[in-house]
């Protein structure tokens, strides 16, 4: 971490469950127990069912307010909830697509387009910056054909999204 800290670069402790979703109780303590990993937690689970889905959005919620830099999400039918309401989750960052099939919700996926007209809804106080991928090209072992991350950033009054 001292390496990355001295070269400023910042350090994704990152997460994945492929085969069940874990309890909102259990995923809440994998993030406080691996905060000292890296600078943000990324969780990421398969999600099965509603059920599933219920749980990351649960954890998600709990964990707001907290002193933590987290980002949480699932794949599959559902897993795009927290995605959807990540300023008010306080989410640290959202992993969207440059696609735009009808079905991305299905893989728990959402497209930037539809992320940034959800988020115009919502009347918050917190600021993102998207970082797209511009070359084109799909980091290894993602499997979005174009990958954005959107970073939460200080608070300002309303919602600005930078390009």
């Amino acid at each position: 971490m001292k390496l990355a800290s001295d070269s400023n670069c910042k350090i994704i402790a990152s997460i994945h469950e492929t085969k069940s979703t874990p309890k909102a109780e259990e995923i809440i303590t994998m993030v406080e127990e691996n905060a000292s990993q890296g600078d943000v937690v990324k969780f990421c689970s398969a999600v099965s069912n509603h059920q599933d889905a219920l749980q990351i959005f649960e954890a998600a919620n709990s964990l707001v307010g907290k002193d933590s830099k987290h980002s949480i999400m699932g794949l599959g039918n559902g897993g795009d909830w927290v995605r959807l309401h990540a300023p008010v989750l306080e989410q640290e960052i959202v992993y969207a697509t440059m696609m735009n099939n009808f079905r991305l919700s299905d893989k728990g996926l959402i497209n930037v387009r539809d992320l940034r007209d959800a988020w115009a809804l919502w009347n918050t106080n917190r600021r993102y910056s998207s970082l797209i991928n511009r070359d084109n090209s799909s980091p290894k072992n993602c499997p979005l054909d174009y990958a954005l991350a959107i970073q939460r950033l200080p608070p300002k009054k309303g919602l600005d999204l930078v390009r």
